[in-house]
């Protein structure tokens, strides 16, 4: 599939009639295992891009507490499942 440019189909250049860009970001994984019972950031350095929908997966045998503050419990990701938090939902 070809964009108007001519070029090649990149998902990093696919736009919206309101040009909002729809942008990867990279997958961050952590290991179950050596969570410590203190929150621990997903990424150190943040995420590349604006996050739109955030989409976490936990393969791991135990629930995985969310905080958004760094303080208190807000969300959980249950073990074996999947939490989903859409930022622009109406």
């Amino acid at each position: 599939m070809a964009l108007p440019s001519g070029r090649a189909f990149n998902a990093t250049e696919v736009t919206m009639a309101s040009s909002n860009r729809i942008e990867p970001n990279v997958r961050h994984t952590f290991d179950t295992s050596t969570l410590t019972g203190s929150y621990q950031l997903i990424t150190s350095g943040g995420f590349d891009f604006d996050l739109a929908v955030y989409k976490m997966y936990n393969g791991g045998s135990t629930d995985v507490d969310i905080s958004y503050n760094g303080t208190d419990d807000h969300d959980v990701c249950p073990a074996g499942g999947t939490f989903i938090l859409d930022v622009q939902a109406n």
